[in-house]
């Protein structure tokens, strides 16, 4: 599969930019570019006769010159965390577009308050939230929209677009799969560097898991994702990396709790980001309350049972200091 590099679209705010991947004739990959990475998200243009977007913030003002270029007909967000529903309002303030969000995440995107509450934190860390989210994340509450229940298709000249329920990010979290081109943009599936991210109390550890090993089983070639860039290689091995890291996380809270550490010390020390303490406000009280509240579902699971008594087929794998994803999984089907 050939892709080329098309001029990018840059935004005129510091630190702002986009790169644009042509997989196809019809299919782009929109990657964020500069300083802002960390509040961004990567996402897909279709250019068919019905023209359509999926997710894609670059940066406020990049968004909104991509917008304004590309003109899209409809625009499809994979869930409501505010790095990805920040296209709504855009797209409602400078296109004509029709605006499809998953059904069962409709609430969070029209009320800031309820997405909040979502979080899990307390009510001064619901105040730093706000300001997260509409601050750096450009997050605003719409009106106008579809809803959409996964599993469900669109149908774009040649392109057929399926939407796949991928929930345990977020309740209605979606991946989109293009069967005639084997490619799968997973959204926030975890295929990065800090691996699956299950920080807010309406995420599950079980339903990622399960999500996981759905997704793993199709036939893919081009893997695009919402933070880790494109994957052409080893495209199962990197899902068992992220099933691995899942794992190890679990095992190192047992070891801790083994060694007498507290809830408070675990998080302290990191569920998933250990260098927290180094970090300047807000980020340093949202690494904490999210290392917190992943403590809690790991705990839950381990008040009764394992990952490997829910889901035998991840016992073949191990995730080493090093890295590396030691062992294949066996099976794509959770277990009892």
């Amino acid at each position: 599969m050939k892709m080329t590099v098309p001029p990018s679209s840059a935004g005129t705010r510091r630190g702002e930019g986009m790169k644009r991947i042509r997989i196809t004739p019809n299919i782009d990959y929109l990657e964020p570019q500069g300083a802002r990475k960390l509040y961004a998200c990567s996402g897909l243009a279709l250019n068919c006769r019905v023209k359509a977007v999926i997710d894609t913030n670059p940066g406020r003002e990049a968004t909104r010159d991509f917008l304004e270029e590309f003109n899209p007909d409809i625009a499809i967000i994979s869930h409501y965390h505010p790095d990805h529903s920040s296209l709504g309002p855009q797209v409602q303030q400078h296109t004509h577009a029709e605006l499809f969000i998953p059904q069962v995440e409709a609430p969070c995107f029209t009320d800031l308050d309820h997405a909040v509450a979502s979080s899990g934190g307390d009510v001064e860390m619901a105040g730093i939230m706000k300001g997260f989210a509409t601050k750096l994340l450009a997050y605003r509450e719409i009106t106008a929209y579809i809803p959409y229940d996964s599993p469900c298709s669109f149908i774009f000249g040649d392109i057929t677009l399926e939407c796949i329920r991928s929930a345990g990010h977020s309740p209605g979290h979606t991946s989109f799969y293009l069967p005639e081109h084997k490619i799968l943009f997973s959204s926030d599936m975890g295929i990065d560097r800090l691996g699956p991210w299950y920080g807010w109390k309406d995420c599950s550890i079980e339903d990622f898991v399960d999500s996981i090993m759905k997704l793993r089983s199709l036939e893919v070639n081009l893997l695009l994702t919402s933070h880790g860039g494109m994957i052409t290689r080893d495209i199962k091995g990197r899902w068992d990396k992220a099933l691995a890291i899942i794992l190890d996380r679990e095992r190192r809270i047992l070891e801790a709790l083994d060694k007498g550490l507290s809830r408070d010390d675990i998080v302290r020390e990191g569920v998933c980001y250990p260098g927290k303490g180094k970090t300047a406000e807000p980020l340093r009280s949202l690494f904490t309350l999210w290392d917190s509240v992943m403590f809690d579902h790991h705990a839950e699971i381990l008040g009764a049972t394992s990952l490997t008594g829910l889901f035998p087929d991840l016992k073949t794998l191990e995730f080493t200091p090093g890295g590396r994803t030691e062992g294949t999984l066996r099976a794509a089907s959770p277990g009892a």
